[in-house]
């Protein structure tokens, strides 16, 4: 099944986003700051990953961020034109579920994600 994994989203955006998602066919799921150590692929209710027994314990994320998973082309192109027509604040932290790096934890995911959007406003 298709997942929208949210972090940190303030709360007028997470509505917009749930509202966009339910258009599209695709869950929301809204990570909790104690899980940002898990593994992506754990966060997504992927088969073959499963919740380690960590807490997370670092700091807030500074920046919102979305995870796509399992969403089709035409899903994922029809949610971003979707959430764009909302007028909410664009989410500045958006990645897809890959194999590269659905073993990363959100943290460090989040902290790859952070250092592109970094180099690319320069």
């Amino acid at each position: 099944m298709a997942d929208i994994l949210t972090f940190g989203l303030k709360k007028e955006k997470h509505l917009a986003v749930c509202a966009v998602a339910k258009k599209v066919g695709v869950n929301v799921t809204d990570v909790a700051r104690k899980d940002y150590g898990q593994k992506i692929g754990a966060l997504a209710g992927i088969q073959g990953f499963s919740k380690d027994r960590i807490t997370y314990t670092g700091p807030d994320f500074a920046a919102e961020m979305i995870v796509f998973s399992g969403l089709n082309p035409q899903q994922m192109d029809t949610f971003l034109a979707e959430y764009k027509a909302t007028g909410e604040q664009p989410i500045p932290l958006k990645a897809i579920i890959t194999p590269y790096n659905i073993s990363w934890t959100a943290d460090a995911l989040f902290r790859e994600l952070m250092k592109e959007h970094l180099q690319m406003g320069k």
